[in-house]
């Protein structure tokens, strides 16, 4: 029996990317700071990877946070675009 999570959601994945990213942490560095490889980091963050629980508790550690928080919704920041402002004010 394996002990993979079903967890082919692109939230979670989305949501490894941001905390990384809060951290300054490139996927390299997380992956060394979790113990696990930089193409597990990249195939957590891009859904295609089902994680073991072990590496859910290692990237959660190298993240500093708990693991119920890699399943909070991932905030979506709209950056303004540099140029003038558009017609309508925003």
């Amino acid at each position: 029996m394996s002990n993979a999570l079903p967890l082919h959601n692109a939230d979670f994945g989305q949501r490894v990317r941001e905390l990384r990213k809060l951290m300054k942490l490139t996927q390299e560095k997380l992956a060394e700071l979790a113990g696990v490889t930089s193409r597990t980091v990249q195939r957590i963050e891009s859904g295609e990877h089902n994680v073991t629980i072990e590496s859910l508790m290692l990237v959660a550690r190298a993240l500093k946070t708990d693991i119920p928080a890699l399943f909070a919704p991932a905030q979506q920041r709209v950056k303004p675009r540099p140029g003038r402002p558009r017609r309508d004010g925003t």
